[in-house]
């Protein structure tokens, strides 16, 4: 009886932490890119990467890349800081995560 209520127990676990998973995976998409110079095109390590207005963001790797996932669909203002040096622009997160999105068509400055 005992080993039952364990695997009860271990079940209702599970499911607590699966459920609001599944409620939410359709509804969230993600932000990824890669940081580079403008002039160089040379990656930008350690830059800091920010949805403005939440909590969301990322710092890029050493190659220049990052990732901000559950984002829910919106517009949003990004916001990249390296050094004294600031650059912001607009995004909109749709239902399609996969949706491939190019700062150099956006020009963020």
């Amino acid at each position: 009886m005992r080993s039952m209520s364990k695997t009860a127990i271990i079940l209702a676990s599970i499911a607590l932490i699966t459920i609001p998973l599944l409620l939410f995976a359709g509804t969230t998409g993600k932000v990824k890119g890669t940081v580079v110079n403008k002039e160089t095109g040379d990656p930008v390590p350690g830059a800091s990467v920010q949805l403005m207005g939440t909590h969301q963001g990322d710092v890029t790797d050493s190659l220049g890349k990052f990732m901000v996932v559950l984002v829910a669909p919106g517009e949003y203002t990004v916001k990249i800081v390296k050094g004294d040096k600031t650059y912001t622009g607009k995004i909109s997160i749709i239902n399609d995560p996969d949706l491939p999105y190019s700062t150099e068509d956006r020009k963020i400055q």
